[in-house]
């Protein structure tokens, strides 16, 4: 299993827009993406435009393969773009 979390700060007045994106995509995902796990948001209750991305894959490749996405080069860059900030860092399974 390959996990990652990204902490992002969307512009104020986009985070409407970013959650709209976000589930847009992650349906995108669930239809195309058999090895993606879990891929989930969480908006945080005391910071405005403050959220974590959390998101699981069976494997490398089901990563590589969500990276390199149609959809994802549709939606990654409309994302990208309202961001104030992301940081990011992917883990390795432990236990199941």
């Amino acid at each position: 299993m390959v996990g990652g979390l990204k902490i992002v700060e969307v512009k104020k007045g986009h985070e409407a827009e970013f959650e709209r994106l976000f589930a847009e995509l992650r349906s995108e995902m669930q239809a195309h993406e058999p090895g993606c796990m879990l891929y989930s948001l969480l908006k945080s209750r005391t910071k405005p435009g403050a959220y974590i991305v959390h998101e699981q894959y069976q494997n490398q490749a089901a990563l590589d393969a969500h990276q390199k996405s149609e959809h994802g080069a549709r939606y990654f860059p409309q994302m990208r773009a309202i961001l104030a900030r992301i940081d990011v860092e992917y883990f390795d399974g432990v236990v199941d």
